[in-house]
């Protein structure tokens, strides 16, 4: 995780995400890329919109430069490039990861819900169809320091890909951070045994027997065992082909549940 892409508009939710991709920088040492978009729907004539599109360009380009002399004098081991993009937001950062060899994006969440916004956001989403690297939402209020567990909701028959696998273990390790596998059953079979021990044969091959946990919770109710055993100290992860699972958390029953960890950050992987 050498260059982390932090995308901003100036907003609070997207100051906390640079505050925290500092975190991870400063452990690894890492470059960060702040990176600005802005855009103007075609109208009018070509001289306005070139006016217009100029003088966007320059204050953003001025909010930029203030941005990061405030980071720099805050923390002086801070390693830091910007970028100024004409371009929707999610199609600039598309462009950027893929042209700047990023390892790690680290953006701002806004909502009620911060799994809602990263899982049904229009902008998150599209990245997330479009990139490979690991996508950490930050809400507002999450505090980095407080964290020390990475928690991944997962069925017993995954983990047939083991990419995604193996960026946790690699995140972790920078981190040192615990690792915990949630799994929820509703009924323990043989079937289910054995799957039980393939998943454990597979995850001690990526993170060795003792350094990680699998709790296994019986419950018919896989959302609200999954929301009632996330804690405050923990990154949600989720793997993105399992999106249409998360999307059953936002029934309105949940709601309140799902307030609760809005300040939980999530991070995405890619099977």
């Amino acid at each position: 995780m050498k260059t982390i892409l932090v995308p901003t508009d100036f907003s609070e939710c997207a100051d906390n995400a640079l505050e925290f991709a500092i975190s991870v920088a400063k452990i690894n040492d890492s470059e960060i890329i702040v990176l600005s978009s802005y855009y103007i729907p075609s109208s009018g004539g070509v001289g306005a919109m070139r006016n217009l599109q100029e003088n966007l360009r320059k204050e953003t380009e001025i909010q930029l430069l203030n941005l990061l002399e405030k980071k720099k004098a805050k923390y002086p081991f801070l390693k830091v490039k910007s970028y100024t993009d004409f371009n929707v937001p999610s199609s600039s950062i598309i462009r950027f990861v893929n042209n700047l060899d990023v390892d790690l994006v680290v953006m701002g969440t806004t909502g009620a819900s911060g799994v809602k916004e990263v899982l049904m956001g229009s902008t998150t989403s599209v990245i997330i169809d479009k990139v490979s690297v690991p996508i950490f939402a930050i809400h507002k209020e999450t505090s980095f320091d407080i964290l020390n567990k990475i928690s991944i909701a997962t069925d017993l028959s995954g983990l047939k890909d083991l990419k995604s696998m193996k960026r946790v273990k690699i995140i972790s390790d920078i981190l040192n951070f615990k690792i915990e596998f949630l799994s929820i059953y509703t009924e323990m079979t043989e079937k289910l045994k054995k799957q039980i021990e393939l998943k454990k044969e597979r995850m001690n091959e990526i993170f060795g027997e003792e350094n990680y946990t699998l709790n296994l919770i019986k419950s018919d109710d896989i959302e609200n065992a999954i929301l009632d055993n996330v804690e405050e100290n923990s990154i949600l992860a989720v793997v993105s082909r399992s999106r249409g699972f998360f999307e059953k958390l936002f029934h309105s029953s949940m709601s309140k549940k799902l307030s609760m960890h809005s300040k939980n950050p999530i991070l995405v992987l890619h099977d």
